[in-house]
């Protein structure tokens, strides 16, 4: 029990300090026990949800979970986010973070079989691809 605690320790300072830039991406097993997210949502064996301390309505993050009344579409959900459904955030600036131990189990599969040798409790998410300056459609003619 204490290694839970641990985790969800080192998930909540992560997504605390995430959470100091514009925004972070926080992807979530909508069927996980706890969680409260618009029908919807429950068919997909992971959600991305965009937090920022920056929306219309407050975020409420504790050493439990997320709290907040977050928009899909046109309307306004109240969601409820045990930090245990958190397998993973993407910062703002690109860096990733993961707790394996997380993973819906159809994701488990996914990241053993992509990442020989490396089963999901040992694998890390790919860096993401560095940016190069993108090209425009148009050429020089002389």
């Amino acid at each position: 029990m204490a290694e839970k605690t641990e985790t969800s320790t080192s998930k909540f300072d992560a997504l605390t300090r995430a959470l100091f830039d514009e925004y972070v991406l926080v992807h979530v097993n909508p069927r996980h026990e706890g969680v409260r997210l618009p029908p919807h949502s429950q068919k997909f064996p992971t959600v991305t949800l965009k937090i920022s301390k920056f929306f219309k309505y407050p975020i409420e993050l504790t050493k439990q979970g997320i709290s907040a009344r977050l928009r899909f579409g046109d309307d306004y959900f109240s969601c409820s986010i045990p930090l245990a459904a958190i397998w993973g955030a993407t910062t703002v600036k690109g860096e990733t973070l993961m707790w394996p131990e997380e993973l819906p189990e159809a994701l488990r599969n996914v990241v053993a079989h992509s990442a020989p040798g490396q089963n999901a409790d040992t694998a890390s998410a790919p860096s993401p691809p560095k940016s190069e300056k993108p090209r425009g459609h148009l050429k020089l003619v002389k």
